[in-house]
């Protein structure tokens, strides 16, 4: 088990991770049956990696860098970006209060919590998934949904370097494939995106025999 310290070799073992959960498929391609499995399956990956129980910015409160389906700001300051996986600092993670500190009546005082009954800040890996399990494989009208997936990386990473130069996200697409089968368009946005900083893309396929 490693540290929760998020980074690039963090990241170079979540992508580890989830390429060797690709193997894995194809040895057993009943092992996937919808998208839902597949992000089950990833969590558990990346759960082995970490360390679960780790100090948050609350006094005696401890807490876990993974977590599912949690919602980000968006643009307009409303709860609408909601990664299927994201992996976040703990350290900086509070369920008390805001994690803003500000000055009221001469005293140093938090922010309220919001809302969604967290807060967090700092760098995170946030993580969507894709499972296409058709016998025509990806086909170019899914592109639309992947770009869409991509617009929302990117769309978090300009938020939060709104706020701090110093706070990163760094995306992971992940696109599993039953069979082997893909529109050339597929192609093209892999290898359009596969250098783009700040975001990994992992393609797997199951190879199936339809």
């Amino acid at each position: 088990m490693m540290d929760s310290k998020i980074n690039d070799n963090l990241i170079d073992k979540i992508v580890e991770a989830i390429s060797n959960l690709g193997c894995e498929y194809r040895q057993n391609q009943g092992l996937i049956l919808s998208e839902s499995d597949l992000k089950c399956l990833i969590y558990k990956e990346i759960y082995a990696l970490l360390p679960q129980k780790l100090p948050t910015a609350d006094d005696n409160i401890t807490g876990s860098p993974l977590h599912s389906e949690i919602p980000f700001y968006d643009e307009n300051d409303e709860l609408r970006l909601r990664p299927d996986i994201t992996i976040l600092d703990p350290r900086l993670l509070s369920i008390k209060h805001g994690i803003r500190v500000r000055i009221k009546n001469g005293k140093l005082t938090y922010d309220k919590l919001p809302s969604k009954g967290f807060e967090f800040g700092g760098n995170a890996i946030v993580i969507e998934i894709k499972f296409y399990k058709s016998k025509s494989g990806i086909q170019h009208r899914n592109l639309k949904t992947i770009k869409k997936d991509v617009k929302k990386i990117f769309r978090l990473r300009r938020r939060c370097n709104r706020h701090s130069v110093d706070n990163k996200i760094v995306g992971i697409i992940v696109i599993f494939n039953k069979g082997n089968k893909y529109h050339k368009s597929f192609h093209r946005f892999l290898r359009q995106n596969s250098r783009k900083e700040g975001l990994r893309v992992i393609y797997c396929k199951g190879n199936f025999a339809f």
